[in-house]
């Protein structure tokens, strides 16, 4: 496993701080994630931190990375939806992301652009495995949060997943729990 996917896990970690923390540490906690992410892609797209180049991808080279785009999608859970919604929207997707990948390496059943049914698959299960483990909101909301958020992932090409799962888990739980 990769340091790159080591850090994405453990992501999970600003997960458990909105589901235990006061929103405000939660949030403040997300936002010097964001600000350092930010901080470190800035420094990099201009030349320094060159050291850091293994943990890029190549198309992250002149735009924002993957952990600035993870990073704003925290941010913004922690600052606008119920604990209970973005706890399990950020534990989600931090554990999600790096099994589908194993599973779209190693079990990719077949390809929908550069991601897998495999992969999929395995987002799906881990949100039946957290709907489990957490208490709140409601089992279904989970579960269909869960296959939204596969179906997000899977035909996410051109924007960074590390934002559009995470803030679309949120949404389709949050819509859910109004109705």
């Amino acid at each position: 496993m990769t340091l790159r996917k080591l850090l994405h896990l453990s992501s999970a970690i600003l997960g458990l701080f909105v589901l235990i923390l006061p929103k405000a540490w939660a949030f403040s906690g997300c936002a010097v994630a964001l600000v350092v992410s930010a901080g470190v892609d800035l420094a990099r797209n201009r030349g320094h931190l060159r050291f850091l180049w293994f943990l890029f991808k190549d198309r992250e080279r002149k735009r924002i990375s993957g952990a600035t785009a993870l990073a704003a999608s925290y941010t913004l859970l922690a600052g606008l939806f119920p604990p209970a919604i973005a706890g399990f929207a950020m534990i989600f997707f931090s554990l999600s992301d790096p099994l589908a990948s194993f599973f779209g390496r190693f079990v990719p059943l077949f390809k929908v652009g550069s991601k897998s049914i495999g992969g999929a698959l395995s987002f799906i299960l881990l949100g039946f495995v957290l709907s489990l483990a957490l208490p709140e909101p409601k089992f279904y909301i989970k579960i269909v949060a869960s296959v939204v958020g596969a179906v997000v992932e899977l035909f996410t090409q051109d924007v960074d997943d590390n934002f559009t799962v995470p803030i679309g888990v949120g949404v389709v739980m949050l819509l859910m729990t109004w109705l």
